[in-house]
């Protein structure tokens, strides 16, 4: 069942909401970068989205980046090079600023973060 772009941008507000503290998995927040990814390629289309639906991603855009750490690499890992470019994907360079315990673990098995005691 295909979701609408309001939808989208919904979810995208959520998940902007608890990014900084997120404690999924790497796998889920791999999916939700994915999600802001469909919005931005819909958003590209010219009769997409409407002046306040725009005001909306906008404003959950700037959540999400003061929740979140830049990272060098995209989180897909660096087979994803070639695909995500840092300034047109930005979403894709971002991971949580404060990981709950179980996305900390896989950032620091992804090398994203240093491992605790190390």
């Amino acid at each position: 069942m295909a979701i609408s772009l309001k939808e989208m941008v919904a979810r995208w507000e959520d998940i902007a909401k608890r990014a900084a503290t997120y404690n999924l998995t790497l796998d889920d927040w791999l999916n939700d970068l994915d999600l802001r990814d469909m919005i931005g390629r819909q958003m590209d289309e010219p009769a997409a989205a409407d002046g306040a639906l725009r005001v909306r991603l906008e404003t959950a855009d700037r959540a999400f980046r003061d929740a979140t750490l830049e990272s060098k690499r995209s989180m897909w890992g660096p087979t994803a090079g070639g695909e995500h470019h840092a300034a047109r994907h930005w979403w894709y360079f971002r991971y949580p600023s404060s990981p709950g315990a179980s996305m900390r673990a896989d950032l620091e098995v992804a090398g994203v973060l240093a491992r605790n005691g190390s």
